[in-house]
């Protein structure tokens, strides 16, 4: 079995930009382990310190179908799209449309929670683009639960929507139990408002000296490294995968107040608490998909005030119960080991039996 894997891809040992590139890493490599043969056709790079010139580069996405061409009499072998949407939509209509032509059948994997809110911000040529794309394709897959409703309602698809949640390694995990001397509190990810981190400067004015916020990642301009400097904050830079992982050992709580637009299930939600951290976050994106009843999820509006408050109610239960807890659901609904199978035994319904 062969399958070409499209759309934001991170290079193999190195750290992705996006939630959309570490997904489709994490699925390319757990496809290979299984004896998969992924080709990966990876959407450029844009480096933004170069402006918006730096956009022309999407313009290679519209040459991807005529890569599709050497596949046109292969056997066993599938296409894997995960698309972006607003105007990089359309070579993915493109990528669609030519593998139906050359009878490739082709995976539609819907990632990030902004599709259905465009509807109504985008024209109707936009909607029909969506529309064919989906119906023109073999499977559906879709990170979020709602979608499996909100997909066929907007749309008009008749054909099943797979669930197939953003998924983490969880092969060795193992609970390592927390000191309560002060409670660790940690964001990470980008250091922007869109993610609330400014939210979680204003709460930390509202906590006693017991508490401790710790920030990692990069810094984005909305929010000066300046902001960031105060008492009980500590931040700690870009982190590789290896020290992030050594100082959520010693974590007990995963902020997350996100009102970022295109917010799906965060990678960083989901390695959090796997990681076995309680998370408190904002009903907003499929937070509430991947928290389910391991920790709090409080109204996307909700401020400072009301995040000191659920902070606070956390650190009175028992912090290494909960952390357990949050682990054991990852395992058990987030595991890639276990959905990999799901979207293996997908692509064999939809290749044909030579």
């Amino acid at each position: 079995m062969r399958i070409v894997y499209i759309g934001p891809i991170a290079k193999p040992g190195m750290p992705a930009i996006g939630g959309y590139e570490a997904a489709n890493r994490k699925n390319i490599d757990t496809l290979k382990k299984r004896g998969i043969d992924v080709v990966e056709i990876a959407n450029p790079l844009i480096k933004h310190q170069y402006g918006s010139i730096a956009k022309l580069a999407y313009v290679k996405l519209l040459f991807i179908p005529f890569k599709l061409l050497r596949y046109r009499h292969a056997k066993e072998t599938a296409i894997h799209t995960t698309p972006l949407y607003k105007n990089l939509l359309w070579p993915s209509v493109l990528t669609v449309w030519a593998a139906k032509r050359l009878r490739l059948p082709v995976v539609v994997d819907i990632r990030a929670g902004s599709l259905i809110k465009l509807v109504k911000m985008r024209s109707t040529l936009w909607r029909r683009g969506v529309s064919y794309m989906l119906n023109a394709a073999d499977a559906i897959t879709a990170e979020g639960k709602s979608y499996l409703k909100d997909i066929p309602a907007t749309f008009g698809v008749e054909k099943e929507i797979h669930y197939l949640p953003n998924i983490t390694f969880c092969d060795q995990s193992t609970f390592t139990p927390r000191k309560e001397e002060h409670i660790n509190m940690i964001y990470f990810g980008r250091i922007t408002k869109h993610k609330g981190v400014d939210l979680l400067l204003d709460m930390m004015e509202q906590l006693d000296d017991r508490y401790r916020l710790y920030l990692a990642g990069h810094i984005l301009s909305d929010i000066s490294a300046e902001e960031i400097k105060r008492e009980k904050v500590i931040y700690l830079g870009a982190l590789t995968h290896e020290e992030l992982f050594k100082q959520l050992a010693h974590m007990h709580i995963f902020l997350f107040p996100t009102k970022w637009f295109g917010e799906g299930q965060s990678n960083s939600l989901i390695e959090a608490m796997q990681q076995g951290l309680i998370p408190i976050a904002s009903d907003h994106g499929f937070n509430k998909d991947v928290v389910s009843d391991c920790g709090v999820i409080l109204p996307a509006v909700a401020d400072a005030t009301q995040y000191a408050a659920a902070v606070a109610k956390v650190a009175k239960g028992d912090l290494n119960a909960m952390g357990q807890n949050a682990m054991e659901h990852i395992k058990e609904h987030h595991n890639i080991d276990n959905w990999i199978e799901k979207l293996i035994t997908i692509y064999k319904e939809i290749i044909p039996k030579s």
